[in-house]
């Protein structure tokens, strides 16, 4: 597991709509990044380059990063489909940093010479790939925390509390004042009391933590 699957503070008075549209960020990043999985890649490349806005595209067998890197700020789309042309034409057109732990991907000839910007996946733990993929890019940990939607990749919106009465928790309208809204999903989020947590959880990365990758 992730570290973060406590989330019994929102077990109390959540009806079917609450659940489906009203998240903290500790519930959604627990439910987001789920279990590791256990892939398996030798090869790294590090694209050239850096831009501070830098952006993101992550093939669907590294669907668990995206939703780190999300969650640290950096717009990240989760490509889904099984041709990647699309995948390609999109990064090109909008100009995104593949992330992928498909060797034979790398092996097409825009990777090759460099006009396609890709970074092939070593580790198997969503952690350390965060790790990873921000070291090879020199990027920060504390980019734009909090600020994107972990599911639909969409910046999120800053909502006042009264706006917010009927979609949240009584509890947590009583304790909570700041709160935010996709535009998209319209799940709203708010600092529930896991926020210090991530924080500390992004702090031990930068840090070096996190789980030691094995391979059997």
């Amino acid at each position: 597991m992730d570290g973060l699957s406590d989330n019994s503070y929102l077990s109390h008075g959540i009806n079917a709509k609450i659940d489906k549209n009203c998240y903290s960020w500790a519930y959604s990043l627990t439910s987001a990044i789920g279990e590791v999985s256990k892939p398996s890649s030798r090869i790294s490349y590090l694209g050239s380059g850096q831009a501070m806005e830098v952006k993101f595209i992550a093939d669907n067998n590294v669907g668990k990063l995206a939703r780190w890197l999300r969650l640290i700020g950096y717009d990240t789309l989760l490509f889904k489909q099984k041709d990647d042309g699309q995948m390609i034409k999109t990064a090109l057109s909008e100009d995104r940093v593949i992330l992928t732990k498909d060797t034979q991907f790398m092996k097409r000839r825009l990777v090759m010479n460099g006009k396609l910007k890709t970074i092939l996946i070593k580790q198997d733990d969503p952690k350390l790939q965060v790790q990873e993929v921000l070291k090879t890019l020199n990027l920060n940990y504390h980019f734009k925390p909090f600020s994107l939607c972990l599911e639909c990749n969409q910046a999120l919106i800053a909502r006042d509390k009264e706006e917010v009465q009927d979609l949240v928790p009584a509890h947590v309208f009583e304790t909570q004042t700041q709160y935010t809204e996709c535009p998209a999903c319209h799940r709203i989020y708010w600092q529930g009391t896991h926020w210090q947590a991530m924080v500390k959880k992004l702090q031990d990365l930068q840090g070096g933590g996190g789980e030691k990758h094995t391979s059997s």
